[in-house]
């Protein structure tokens, strides 16, 4: 049905300033592609407060506004 095992869902880690992600699918050539799931997910991501710091084997680190909020929920694709 066109589906593809590249997705998975993180959180952003409230009261930090980045989030560490282990995926065993993810190398330091994969590209990652984010989708908002909730108002501050969004607010996050288009507001470019955040971004990929680094990739490497099987994890990569998001740095991001260090703030308390709880739901900055997303789905993402790593792909490559």
């Amino acid at each position: 049905d066109g589906h593809i095992n590249a997705r998975e869902a993180i959180t952003l880690t409230a009261s930090q300033a980045t989030t560490v992600v282990t995926d065993y699918r993810v190398h330091p050539d994969s590209v990652i592609l984010f989708e908002p799931l909730t108002a501050n997910a969004a607010t996050e991501l288009y507001g470019a407060t955040m971004w990929v710091t680094s990739k490497g084997k099987q994890t990569y680190t998001i740095t991001h506004a260090n703030n308390a909020q709880t739901d900055r929920d997303f789905l993402y694709v790593a792909l490559g």
